[in-house]
């Protein structure tokens, strides 16, 4: 999930007794973890965090939750000066984009990492012999529900980014974040990026399971 560029050497002081105080999300700080930088000191720009994300084939709840941890702190950050950029920007308007694109990532990756925490708690199929577990099936489909709407504000505002981004009439050489531009920008024809429908999708059923609950 996160590079293995961490390791456990040195605790850092501003760092361990730092938690996110919404609990209702359950993040915390990266100590709390077990998890600690080389060189006493958390990355300074927005790059460094990019540059530690990366995903593999199974998540646990602490490792996605760590994610958003340092997704979060990436979109709060600075970014670096142009001259080290992660590609050329030889003009302003390419350093719009350039940043406007990375901000669209972040929140997309933060929004794709809700969605995999509420599915974690969603039972999308309740058959009678769950009846007895009723009121923990309850629990863990609103916590599901909280995610997933978590997950929604986030997708709103990858959608303010790449608005803000497709106005620019400039490309910068990173075509992956191009292409990502152009999938949101298209996913009424891009089916597996058209996330308004993923979302009413997960909450109807998940609303429709609520009832049978009841």
């Amino acid at each position: 999930m996160l590079k293995k560029i961490f390791f456990i050497i040195l605790i850092i002081d501003s760092l361990y007794s730092e938690t996110i105080t919404n609990y209702a999300k359950g993040l915390k700080g990266p100590s709390l973890y077990g998890v600690y930088f080389i060189n006493k000191k958390p990355p300074e720009y927005l790059e460094d965090y990019f540059q530690l994300y990366s995903e593999r084939l199974y998540y646990g709840e602490d490792e996605i939750k760590l994610n958003i941890y340092f997704l979060e702190r990436g979109l709060n950050s600075p970014f670096r000066n142009p001259s080290k950029a992660l590609c050329l920007l030889d003009n302003p308007l390419k350093k719009k984009k350039y940043e406007i694109l990375l901000k669209m990532h972040l929140n997309l990756k933060i929004m794709q990492n809700y969605l995999l925490l509420g599915r974690l708690y969603d039972k999308r199929i309740i058959y009678y012999f769950n009846m007895p577990f009723k009121e923990d099936l309850k629990k863990s489909l609103n916590i599901a529900k909280f995610y997933y709407n978590k997950a929604k504000e986030y997708w709103e505002k990858v959608l303010i980014y790449a608005n803000s981004a497709g106005k620019i009439n400039e490309t910068i050489p990173i075509d992956w974040l191009e292409n990502e531009l152009y999938l949101i920008s298209n996913r009424d024809k891009e089916v597996d990026w058209d996330y308004d429908y993923t979302f009413k999708l997960h909450l109807n059923k998940l609303e429709s399971n609520l009832k049978k609950l009841e």
